[in-house]
C-alpha cells in the first residue's frame, strides 16, 4: 500500500513499511531527549519510569472494553532493559 501526500499529490508516494520505520525512528529518538521524555537522562530512569508510572500501568488494565497492548508489561520492561544494555540504539530515518 502506498500513500500519495494530499498536500503534494505529485510528492513521491511513501510506503507503509517507510512509515513505520520513520515513525519507530521519531519514537526512539524522543525515548531518549530529556526534553521530550519528563527529564529522564539515563536508559535506567526510562526503565523505572515504564516500571511504576500510573499510566502507563493504566495500559494493562484499561477498563472500559478497551484492549491491551499486545505484549505484557514483564515483556515490555525486558525489551526495555535489553535496549538500554544495546546502548539505547535508534532504527534509521528519524
Amino acid at each position: 500500500m502506498k500513500f500519495n501526500s494530499p498536500a503534494r499529490p505529485f510528492a513521491t508516494t511513501v510506503t507503509v513499511p517507510a512509515l513505520t520505520r520513520l515513525f519507530k525512528a521519531q519514537i526512539c529518538a524522543q525515548s531518549k531527549d530529556p526534553a521530550r521524555n519528563g527529564g529522564r537522562h539515563t536508559g535506567e530512569q526510562i526503565i523505572e519510569h515504564m516500571k511504576v508510572d500510573p499510566l502507563v500501568l493504566w495500559a494493562w488494565n484499561p477498563g472500559a472494553n478497551r484492549t491491551t497492548p499486545p505484549l505484557s508489561h514483564e515483556q515490555l520492561v525486558t525489551a526495555l532493559e535489553t535496549w538500554v544494555s544495546a546502548g539505547m540504539p535508534c532504527p534509521p530515518g528519524g
